[in-house]
């Protein structure tokens, strides 16, 4: 499938590509993640309203999970904000396990948008075609890939469990009836373990809030390394924090803010290769690195960044393409 955005942009001159260093900033914490962050907490702190009465403890509770989304959406900023893409069903090519059969579905791309040899072919892909078409590009170097943020989030989901699983996550997922803890662990449904992690996200946030303030204990204090204390508070701060991002990161392609994306991604690039995921952290790698490298694609980004395709609207184009298929054979 290809997605025809207009862009509110005139492009005239050749692009501009910057030569990256090892001081290049890609990975790691950034001020835009840390706002965020910071905005989930006011939210928590706003919605519980928590009081402390001669060490009675009280506290709202007339809140759910669908509201807090709603809430944490009004404080974003929206984008992809120019007129919905048409999608147009190109030729699939012939295997999609070949490296070279791949290659040569792509060069099909170039041939059917009328490109230049001098023009760069942008393909958003998930990690396993990812990997494959990056072997292309020493036939291909102006073939410009794009890591799939959809199947990023789900390894990203992967990359929690993993992390967590030790510290009584699965037990935590098991109390909110979660009965297939093995399909769980290795999130088999997306869907299913978005919320399952969510849930778990919004009810770690609330006990968090609620303990910190039965101990007076300020948080931005709960990961002080001076002291040893609270070992458990801290683990549990930490999945606060990394799902957090997960959280963030996921509501910037639903509301299609690229910033969003790329910074949040940028932030949890690391728990990547300390999950074991290798394939993953080296794409990730890759796509940050050409975002970085490529000023006037990132512009473009913030116009036909990753966005949420309505499940109604996603139907009818699998639809499409299955009839396509049909009519071939």
């Amino acid at each position: 499938m290809a997605f025809q955005a207009q862009l509110p942009i005139n492009r005239t001159k050749p692009e501009v590509v910057v030569e990256l260093t090892a001081d290049t900033p890609l990975f790691g914490m950034n001020s835009k993640t840390d706002q965020i962050l910071i905005t989930f907490q006011e939210i928590f702190k706003e919605l519980l309203h928590i009081e402390n009465n001669n060490g009675e403890l009280s506290y709202k509770k007339d809140f759910d999970a669908e509201s807090i989304k709603h809430i944490i959406l009004s404080k974003l900023d929206y984008g992809c904000l120019g007129p919905s893409p048409n999608v147009v069903i190109l030729e699939p090519g012939m295997n999609p396990n070949s490296d070279e059969e791949i290659l040569r579905a792509a060069e099909m791309y170039k041939k059917d948008f009328n490109l230049k040899d001098s023009d760069f072919l942008d393909i958003v892909a998930d990690e396993a075609i990812y990997h494959r078409l990056i072997k292309g590009k020493k036939k291909w170097p102006k073939l410009r890939l794009h890591l799939g943020q959809w199947h990023t989030s789900k390894d990203f989901c992967s990359v929690l469990l993993v992390l967590f699983s030790s510290y009584g996550l699965l037990s935590l997922a098991s109390r909110l009836g979660v009965r297939f803890l093995d399909k769980f662990e290795i999130a088999v449904d997306y869907r299913s373990t978005a919320r399952i992690l969510g849930l778990l996200w919004i009810a770690v946030g609330i006990a968090i809030n609620i303990y910190i303030t039965s101990k007076n204990i300020p948080f931005s204090e709960i990961m002080d390394g001076k002291n040893d204390t609270h070992i458990c508070l801290k683990v549990w701060y930490l999945y606060y924090k990394w799902a957090g991002i997960w959280k963030a990161h996921r509501m910037g392609i639903r509301i299609g803010n690229f910033n969003i994306q790329r910074d949040s991604l940028a932030a949890v690039a690391p728990l990547f290769a300390s999950a074991a995921k290798s394939n993953y952290t080296t794409a990730i790698a890759h796509f940050l690195s050409t975002i970085a490298a490529h000023p006037q694609l990132e512009e473009n980004l913030h116009h036909v960044g990753s966005f949420k395709i309505p499940r109604e609207k996603m139907k009818k184009i699998i639809l499409s393409i299955l009839v396509l298929d049909l009519m071939k054979r």
